[in-house]
Protein backbone atom coordinates (compact mmCIF):
# COMPACT_ATOMS: atom_id res chain seq x y z
CA UNK A 1 0.00 0.00 0.00
CA UNK A 2 1.51 3.28 -1.10
CA UNK A 3 1.63 6.09 1.49
CA UNK A 4 1.13 9.57 0.14
CA UNK A 5 2.19 12.64 2.04
CA UNK A 6 -0.48 14.61 3.83
CA UNK A 7 -0.42 17.46 1.34
CA UNK A 8 -0.78 15.14 -1.66
CA UNK A 9 -3.79 13.49 -0.05
CA UNK A 10 -5.67 16.79 -0.49
CA UNK A 11 -7.31 16.30 2.87
CA UNK A 12 -10.11 18.78 3.54
CA UNK A 13 -13.32 19.11 5.51
CA UNK A 14 -16.76 20.55 4.99
CA UNK A 15 -20.04 20.41 6.94
CA UNK A 16 -23.54 19.24 6.13
CA UNK A 17 -26.42 19.33 8.62
CA UNK A 18 -23.87 20.44 11.21
CA UNK A 19 -21.79 17.27 10.81
CA UNK A 20 -18.18 17.16 9.62
CA UNK A 21 -17.44 15.50 6.28
CA UNK A 22 -13.87 14.62 5.26
CA UNK A 23 -12.33 14.21 1.78
CA UNK A 24 -8.85 13.29 0.60
CA UNK A 25 -8.66 9.70 1.84
CA UNK A 26 -6.25 7.25 0.22
CA UNK A 27 -8.54 4.51 -1.11
CA UNK A 28 -7.29 0.95 -1.48
CA UNK A 29 -8.58 -1.61 -4.02
CA UNK A 30 -11.55 -3.63 -2.70
CA UNK A 31 -10.84 -7.03 -1.12
CA UNK A 32 -13.22 -9.93 -0.35
CA UNK A 33 -12.84 -9.23 3.37
CA UNK A 34 -10.46 -7.59 5.83
CA UNK A 35 -10.48 -7.79 9.60
CA UNK A 36 -10.29 -4.74 11.83
CA UNK A 37 -6.92 -5.96 13.09
CA UNK A 38 -5.55 -6.21 9.54
CA UNK A 39 -6.93 -2.77 8.70
CA UNK A 40 -5.22 -1.28 11.76
CA UNK A 41 -1.97 -3.12 11.10
CA UNK A 42 -1.74 -2.04 7.45
CA UNK A 43 -2.81 1.52 8.17
CA UNK A 44 -0.37 2.07 11.02
CA UNK A 45 2.45 0.48 9.00
CA UNK A 46 1.89 3.21 6.39
CA UNK A 47 1.76 5.92 9.09
CA UNK A 48 -1.98 6.59 8.80
CA UNK A 49 -4.08 7.43 11.84
CA UNK A 50 -7.68 7.06 10.62
CA UNK A 51 -9.62 4.73 8.35
CA UNK A 52 -13.13 4.12 7.04
CA UNK A 53 -14.81 1.04 5.58
CA UNK A 54 -16.90 1.11 2.41
CA UNK A 55 -18.82 -1.90 1.11
CA UNK A 56 -18.49 -2.20 -2.68
CA UNK A 57 -20.94 -4.98 -3.44
CA UNK A 58 -19.66 -8.11 -1.69
CA UNK A 59 -16.18 -6.63 -1.21
CA UNK A 60 -14.72 -4.26 1.37
CA UNK A 61 -12.79 -1.12 0.50
CA UNK A 62 -10.67 0.78 3.01
CA UNK A 63 -9.88 4.48 2.86
CA UNK A 64 -6.95 5.68 4.99
CA UNK A 65 -6.10 9.17 6.15
CA UNK A 66 -3.53 10.92 8.35
CA UNK A 67 -4.51 11.56 11.96
CA UNK A 68 -4.93 15.31 11.40
CA UNK A 69 -7.49 14.79 8.62
CA UNK A 70 -10.24 14.81 11.24
CA UNK A 71 -11.52 12.95 14.29
CA UNK A 72 -13.00 9.49 14.87
CA UNK A 73 -16.72 9.74 14.19
CA UNK A 74 -16.39 12.26 11.33
CA UNK A 75 -17.96 11.06 8.09
CA UNK A 76 -16.15 10.28 4.83
CA UNK A 77 -17.79 12.33 2.09
CA UNK A 78 -16.93 9.75 -0.58
CA UNK A 79 -18.18 6.80 1.51
CA UNK A 80 -21.58 8.32 2.32
CA UNK A 81 -22.08 9.48 -1.27
CA UNK A 82 -21.07 6.09 -2.71
CA UNK A 83 -23.66 4.46 -0.48
CA UNK A 84 -26.38 7.03 -1.15
CA UNK A 85 -26.08 7.14 -4.96
CA UNK A 86 -27.61 3.88 -6.20
CA UNK A 87 -25.37 3.53 -9.27
CA UNK A 88 -22.19 1.46 -9.71
CA UNK A 89 -20.39 3.83 -12.10
CA UNK A 90 -20.72 7.57 -11.53
CA UNK A 91 -18.73 10.72 -10.90
CA UNK A 92 -19.77 14.10 -9.62
CA UNK A 93 -18.52 17.56 -8.75
CA UNK A 94 -20.39 19.46 -6.06
CA UNK A 95 -20.43 23.10 -4.99
CA UNK A 96 -19.71 23.57 -1.27
CA UNK A 97 -21.06 26.38 0.96
CA UNK A 98 -17.78 28.30 0.66
CA UNK A 99 -15.80 28.89 -2.54
CA UNK A 100 -14.60 25.30 -2.81
CA UNK A 101 -15.84 22.25 -4.70
CA UNK A 102 -15.80 18.52 -3.99
CA UNK A 103 -15.34 15.61 -6.40
CA UNK A 104 -16.13 11.92 -5.90
CA UNK A 105 -15.77 9.15 -8.50
CA UNK A 106 -17.07 5.57 -8.25
CA UNK A 107 -16.37 2.62 -10.57
CA UNK A 108 -18.01 -0.77 -10.07
CA UNK A 109 -19.21 0.42 -6.67
CA UNK A 110 -15.67 1.20 -5.45
CA UNK A 111 -14.37 4.72 -4.80
CA UNK A 112 -11.73 5.65 -7.36
CA UNK A 113 -8.23 6.38 -6.09
CA UNK A 114 -7.47 10.10 -6.30
CA UNK A 115 -11.13 10.96 -6.97
CA UNK A 116 -12.08 11.95 -3.42
CA UNK A 117 -11.02 15.58 -3.10
CA UNK A 118 -12.07 19.04 -2.01
CA UNK A 119 -10.34 21.84 -3.86
CA UNK A 120 -10.66 24.95 -5.98
CA UNK A 121 -12.99 25.14 -8.94
CA UNK A 122 -10.07 24.83 -11.37
CA UNK A 123 -8.69 21.71 -9.68
CA UNK A 124 -12.06 19.96 -9.42
CA UNK A 125 -13.30 20.89 -12.89
CA UNK A 126 -10.06 19.75 -14.56
CA UNK A 127 -10.06 16.43 -12.68
CA UNK A 128 -13.74 15.85 -13.52
CA UNK A 129 -13.24 16.41 -17.24
CA UNK A 130 -9.99 14.39 -17.37
CA UNK A 131 -11.51 11.42 -15.52
CA UNK A 132 -14.66 11.36 -17.65
CA UNK A 133 -12.54 11.46 -20.82
CA UNK A 134 -10.14 8.84 -19.48
CA UNK A 135 -12.88 6.28 -18.88
CA UNK A 136 -14.69 7.01 -22.14
CA UNK A 137 -11.45 6.73 -24.14
CA UNK A 138 -11.13 3.22 -22.71
CA UNK A 139 -14.53 2.34 -24.22
CA UNK A 140 -16.34 2.31 -20.87
CA UNK A 141 -19.44 4.23 -19.81
CA UNK A 142 -20.79 6.21 -16.88
CA UNK A 143 -24.20 5.63 -15.33
CA UNK A 144 -24.30 9.26 -14.23
CA UNK A 145 -22.13 12.40 -14.30
CA UNK A 146 -22.96 15.44 -12.14
CA UNK A 147 -21.50 18.94 -12.47
CA UNK A 148 -22.41 22.42 -11.20
CA UNK A 149 -24.07 24.59 -13.85
CA UNK A 150 -21.15 27.06 -13.80
CA UNK A 151 -18.91 24.33 -15.24
CA UNK A 152 -20.96 24.73 -18.46
CA UNK A 153 -21.20 21.02 -19.26
CA UNK A 154 -24.06 18.91 -20.67
CA UNK A 155 -24.22 17.04 -17.35
CA UNK A 156 -26.95 17.79 -14.79
CA UNK A 157 -26.29 19.46 -11.46
CA UNK A 158 -26.96 17.52 -8.25
CA UNK A 159 -26.58 19.53 -5.02
CA UNK A 160 -25.20 17.55 -2.10
CA UNK A 161 -28.42 17.93 -0.10
CA UNK A 162 -30.38 16.29 -2.93
CA UNK A 163 -28.16 13.20 -2.80
CA UNK A 164 -27.52 13.13 0.95
CA UNK A 165 -30.61 13.45 3.17
CA UNK A 166 -30.03 13.99 6.87
CA UNK A 167 -30.65 10.27 7.50
CA UNK A 168 -27.63 9.36 5.32
CA UNK A 169 -25.30 10.75 8.00
CA UNK A 170 -26.54 8.68 10.92
CA UNK A 171 -23.93 5.93 10.92
CA UNK A 172 -22.58 5.43 7.39
CA UNK A 173 -18.96 6.15 6.49
CA UNK A 174 -17.64 7.09 9.92
CA UNK A 175 -13.90 7.41 10.44
CA UNK A 176 -12.29 4.99 12.89
CA UNK A 177 -9.09 5.51 14.83
CA UNK A 178 -6.19 3.18 14.02
CA UNK A 179 -4.50 4.01 17.31
CA UNK A 180 -7.34 3.34 19.74
CA UNK A 181 -8.43 6.97 20.06
CA UNK A 182 -12.05 7.24 21.17
CA UNK A 183 -14.85 9.29 19.68
CA UNK A 184 -16.34 12.09 21.78
CA UNK A 185 -19.38 9.92 22.59
CA UNK A 186 -17.10 7.10 23.76
CA UNK A 187 -15.14 9.49 25.97
CA UNK A 188 -18.35 10.76 27.59
CA UNK A 189 -19.51 7.20 28.20
CA UNK A 190 -16.16 6.26 29.74
CA UNK A 191 -16.33 9.27 32.06
CA UNK A 192 -19.82 8.24 33.17
CA UNK A 193 -18.76 4.75 34.20
CA UNK A 194 -15.37 5.69 35.65
CA UNK A 195 -16.76 6.08 39.17
CA UNK A 196 -18.06 2.52 39.10
CA UNK A 197 -14.63 1.16 38.31
CA UNK A 198 -13.41 2.19 41.78
CA UNK A 199 -15.59 -0.55 43.27
CA UNK A 200 -13.44 -3.12 41.51
CA UNK A 201 -10.28 -2.03 43.31
CA UNK A 202 -10.56 -4.86 45.79
CA UNK A 203 -10.17 -7.33 42.97
CA UNK A 204 -6.87 -5.83 41.80
CA UNK A 205 -4.88 -8.84 42.93
CA UNK A 206 -6.56 -10.93 40.22
CA UNK A 207 -5.46 -8.56 37.48
CA UNK A 208 -1.76 -9.30 38.10
CA UNK A 209 -2.31 -13.02 37.61
CA UNK A 210 -4.28 -12.36 34.45
CA UNK A 211 -1.52 -10.13 33.05
CA UNK A 212 1.08 -12.83 33.70
CA UNK A 213 -0.98 -15.42 31.82
CA UNK A 214 -1.57 -12.96 28.97
CA UNK A 215 2.15 -12.18 28.66
CA UNK A 216 2.94 -15.90 28.41
CA UNK A 217 0.30 -16.34 25.68
CA UNK A 218 1.68 -13.33 23.78
CA UNK A 219 5.21 -14.72 23.88
CA UNK A 220 4.04 -18.11 22.62
CA UNK A 221 1.99 -16.67 19.75
CA UNK A 222 4.77 -14.30 18.68
CA UNK A 223 6.92 -17.35 17.83
CA UNK A 224 4.26 -18.82 15.53
CA UNK A 225 4.14 -18.29 11.76
CA UNK A 226 1.00 -18.16 9.65
CA UNK A 227 0.70 -17.96 5.87
CA UNK A 228 -1.64 -15.34 4.43
CA UNK A 229 -2.73 -14.94 0.78
CA UNK A 230 -0.43 -12.54 -1.09
CA UNK A 231 -1.92 -9.40 -2.69
CA UNK A 232 -2.69 -9.57 -6.40
CA UNK A 233 -0.27 -7.24 -8.25
CA UNK A 234 -2.64 -6.74 -11.20
CA UNK A 235 -5.14 -5.02 -8.89
CA UNK A 236 -2.89 -1.95 -8.74
CA UNK A 237 -2.31 -1.86 -12.50
CA UNK A 238 -4.85 -0.48 -15.01
CA UNK A 239 -6.22 -2.66 -17.80
CA UNK A 240 -4.53 -2.11 -21.19
CA UNK A 241 -7.19 0.09 -22.82
CA UNK A 242 -7.34 2.39 -19.79
CA UNK A 243 -3.54 2.71 -19.64
CA UNK A 244 -3.36 3.31 -23.39
CA UNK A 245 -6.06 5.99 -23.09
CA UNK A 246 -3.93 7.83 -20.50
CA UNK A 247 -0.92 7.67 -22.79
CA UNK A 248 -2.92 8.72 -25.84
CA UNK A 249 -4.24 11.72 -23.93
CA UNK A 250 -0.65 12.66 -23.00
CA UNK A 251 0.59 12.24 -26.58
CA UNK A 252 -2.14 14.53 -27.86
CA UNK A 253 -0.58 17.30 -25.77
CA UNK A 254 2.90 16.76 -27.22
CA UNK A 255 3.73 18.62 -30.47
CA UNK A 256 5.64 16.41 -32.92
CA UNK A 257 7.44 19.45 -34.31
CA UNK A 258 8.47 22.41 -32.19
CA UNK A 259 10.34 25.41 -33.63
CA UNK A 260 11.44 23.17 -36.49
CA UNK A 261 12.74 20.47 -34.14
CA UNK A 262 11.25 17.03 -34.78
CA UNK A 263 10.17 14.45 -32.18
CA UNK A 264 12.17 11.25 -32.63
CA UNK A 265 10.40 9.23 -29.94
CA UNK A 266 8.06 9.35 -26.95
CA UNK A 267 8.61 6.96 -24.02
CA UNK A 268 5.76 6.41 -21.54
CA UNK A 269 5.31 4.55 -18.30
CA UNK A 270 2.74 4.62 -15.48
CA UNK A 271 3.72 8.07 -14.24
CA UNK A 272 5.65 9.91 -16.95
CA UNK A 273 6.06 10.72 -20.63
CA UNK A 274 9.47 11.64 -22.11
CA UNK A 275 9.83 13.05 -25.61
CA UNK A 276 13.15 13.25 -27.48
CA UNK A 277 13.56 16.07 -30.02
CA UNK A 278 16.18 16.45 -32.75
CA UNK A 279 17.06 19.82 -34.30
CA UNK A 280 17.16 18.51 -37.88
CA UNK A 281 17.88 22.00 -39.37
CA UNK A 282 15.30 23.59 -37.11
CA UNK A 283 15.51 26.91 -35.29
CA UNK A 284 18.42 27.74 -32.95
CA UNK A 285 18.36 26.09 -29.55
CA UNK A 286 17.39 29.31 -27.72
CA UNK A 287 14.25 29.60 -29.86
CA UNK A 288 13.44 25.92 -29.22
CA UNK A 289 13.86 26.40 -25.48
CA UNK A 290 11.38 29.27 -25.46
CA UNK A 291 8.91 27.24 -27.54
CA UNK A 292 9.25 24.27 -25.16
CA UNK A 293 8.49 26.45 -22.13
CA UNK A 294 5.40 27.81 -23.90
CA UNK A 295 4.23 24.31 -24.88
CA UNK A 296 5.05 22.36 -21.72
CA UNK A 297 5.42 24.93 -18.97
CA UNK A 298 9.04 23.85 -18.44
CA UNK A 299 12.35 23.97 -20.22
CA UNK A 300 13.98 20.98 -21.98
CA UNK A 301 17.23 19.20 -21.21
CA UNK A 302 19.51 20.05 -24.12
CA UNK A 303 22.53 18.01 -25.19
CA UNK A 304 25.98 19.62 -25.07
CA UNK A 305 26.07 19.94 -28.85
CA UNK A 306 22.71 21.71 -28.89
CA UNK A 307 21.27 19.32 -31.49
CA UNK A 308 19.08 17.12 -29.27
CA UNK A 309 16.73 17.81 -26.37
CA UNK A 310 14.44 15.96 -24.03
CA UNK A 311 11.26 17.01 -22.20
CA UNK A 312 9.70 14.93 -19.40
CA UNK A 313 6.09 15.23 -18.25
CA UNK A 314 4.39 13.84 -15.16
CA UNK A 315 1.25 11.76 -15.75
CA UNK A 316 -1.55 10.95 -13.35
CA UNK A 317 -1.55 7.20 -12.76
CA UNK A 318 -4.65 5.36 -13.95
CA UNK A 319 -6.50 3.26 -11.35
CA UNK A 320 -6.15 -0.52 -11.30
CA UNK A 321 -8.85 -3.09 -10.63
CA UNK A 322 -9.33 -6.71 -9.66
CA UNK A 323 -10.28 -9.37 -12.20
CA UNK A 324 -10.49 -13.16 -12.33
CA UNK A 325 -7.57 -14.85 -14.10
CA UNK A 326 -7.78 -17.64 -16.64
CA UNK A 327 -5.82 -20.89 -16.42
CA UNK A 328 -2.40 -20.85 -18.08
CA UNK A 329 -3.46 -23.04 -21.01
CA UNK A 330 -6.63 -21.06 -21.71
CA UNK A 331 -4.88 -17.70 -21.34
CA UNK A 332 -1.87 -18.51 -23.51
CA UNK A 333 -3.97 -20.14 -26.27
CA UNK A 334 -6.31 -17.15 -26.34
CA UNK A 335 -3.44 -14.66 -26.55
CA UNK A 336 -1.64 -16.65 -29.25
CA UNK A 337 -4.79 -17.05 -31.34
CA UNK A 338 -5.53 -13.32 -31.14
CA UNK A 339 -2.18 -12.26 -32.58
CA UNK A 340 -2.25 -15.03 -35.19
CA UNK A 341 -5.68 -13.81 -36.36
CA UNK A 342 -4.14 -10.35 -36.93
CA UNK A 343 -1.27 -11.84 -38.89
CA UNK A 344 1.21 -10.71 -36.25
CA UNK A 345 4.00 -12.40 -34.40
CA UNK A 346 3.04 -13.52 -30.90
CA UNK A 347 4.68 -11.35 -28.20
CA UNK A 348 7.82 -12.74 -26.65
CA UNK A 349 6.88 -14.22 -23.23
CA UNK A 350 9.36 -14.86 -20.41
CA UNK A 351 8.30 -16.47 -17.14
CA UNK A 352 9.08 -14.20 -14.22
CA UNK A 353 8.79 -14.13 -10.44
CA UNK A 354 5.80 -12.75 -8.54
CA UNK A 355 6.71 -9.25 -7.34
CA UNK A 356 5.28 -8.92 -3.83
CA UNK A 357 5.56 -6.21 -1.19
CA UNK A 358 7.08 -7.00 2.21
CA UNK A 359 4.76 -9.10 4.39
CA UNK A 360 2.68 -7.33 7.05
CA UNK A 361 4.77 -6.14 10.03
CA UNK A 362 4.85 -8.29 13.15
CA UNK A 363 2.40 -7.47 15.93
CA UNK A 364 3.37 -8.47 19.50
CA UNK A 365 1.19 -11.31 20.68
CA UNK A 366 0.18 -12.36 17.16
CA UNK A 367 1.69 -14.98 14.84
CA UNK A 368 4.22 -13.63 12.34
CA UNK A 369 2.57 -13.39 8.93
CA UNK A 370 4.33 -14.55 5.77
CA UNK A 371 3.02 -14.67 2.22
CA UNK A 372 1.62 -17.98 1.06
CA UNK A 373 2.96 -19.21 -2.33
CA UNK A 374 1.43 -17.26 -5.21
CA UNK A 375 -1.31 -19.19 -7.01
CA UNK A 376 -0.59 -17.48 -10.32
CA UNK A 377 2.20 -17.34 -12.91
CA UNK A 378 3.81 -14.12 -14.09
CA UNK A 379 4.99 -13.67 -17.68
CA UNK A 380 6.90 -10.63 -18.93
CA UNK A 381 6.18 -9.81 -22.56
CA UNK A 382 7.52 -7.50 -25.27
CA UNK A 383 6.18 -6.57 -28.70
CA UNK A 384 7.20 -4.20 -31.50
CA UNK A 385 4.54 -3.33 -34.07
CA UNK A 386 3.32 -0.70 -36.53
CA UNK A 387 -0.32 -1.40 -35.61
CA UNK A 388 -1.78 1.18 -33.17
CA UNK A 389 -1.85 -0.41 -29.70
CA UNK A 390 -5.47 0.54 -28.94
CA UNK A 391 -6.46 -1.43 -32.07
CA UNK A 392 -4.07 -4.26 -31.29
CA UNK A 393 -5.34 -4.67 -27.73
CA UNK A 394 -8.99 -3.77 -28.29
CA UNK A 395 -10.00 -7.27 -27.19
CA UNK A 396 -9.84 -7.63 -23.39
CA UNK A 397 -7.51 -10.30 -21.96
CA UNK A 398 -7.86 -11.04 -18.23
CA UNK A 399 -4.49 -10.59 -16.52
CA UNK A 400 -2.83 -8.65 -19.36
CA UNK A 401 -1.13 -5.38 -18.39
CA UNK A 402 0.95 -2.86 -20.37
CA UNK A 403 3.69 -1.24 -18.29
CA UNK A 404 5.74 0.82 -20.79
CA UNK A 405 5.39 2.03 -24.36
CA UNK A 406 7.84 3.75 -26.71
CA UNK A 407 6.76 5.34 -29.98
CA UNK A 408 9.42 5.80 -32.66
CA UNK A 409 8.66 8.32 -35.41
CA UNK A 410 10.06 8.15 -38.91
CA UNK A 411 9.10 9.21 -42.43
CA UNK A 412 6.89 6.11 -42.62
CA UNK A 413 4.38 4.78 -40.06
CA UNK A 414 5.16 5.13 -36.34
CA UNK A 415 6.53 2.06 -34.58
CA UNK A 416 5.36 1.06 -31.11
CA UNK A 417 7.47 -0.94 -28.68
CA UNK A 418 5.38 -2.33 -25.83
CA UNK A 419 6.37 -4.05 -22.60
CA UNK A 420 4.09 -5.58 -20.04
CA UNK A 421 3.09 -8.40 -17.74
CA UNK A 422 0.67 -11.28 -18.26
CA UNK A 423 -0.82 -13.07 -15.24
CA UNK A 424 -2.48 -16.51 -15.40
CA UNK A 425 -3.68 -19.06 -12.87
CA UNK A 426 -1.02 -21.50 -11.77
Amino acid sequence: MARTDKGAAQAAQTKLYGKALVAGLVWQPPVPKISRAAMQRQGKAADFGLAVRHMAGATTQIGYGPKDIGEPGFHSLAAVLAKAVDKPDWIGAFRLPDTRYALVGVRQGAIMAGRDIIGTRGEVEALLRDTVQLVEDAGEKWDAIYAPKEFETPWPEAPLVSLLPRSALKSAGKLESLTGEMTRQQKNLLFGIAAGVVILGAAGWAIHAYRDRLAAQFAARSNETVQVPPPHPWKSQPRPLLQLAVWKQAMNRIPLTLAGWRADSIALDAGSATVDYRRDNGMPVAVFQAAAVAAFGQGPQVSQMGEQAQVSLTLQAAPGEEEALQSQDTALIGLTSHFQSLGLKVPSLTKGQAQLPPPPPSVPGSPRQVWAPADWQTYNWTLTTTMPPDTLLAQPFPGLRVTTMKVLFSDSAPQWSLNGVFYAKD
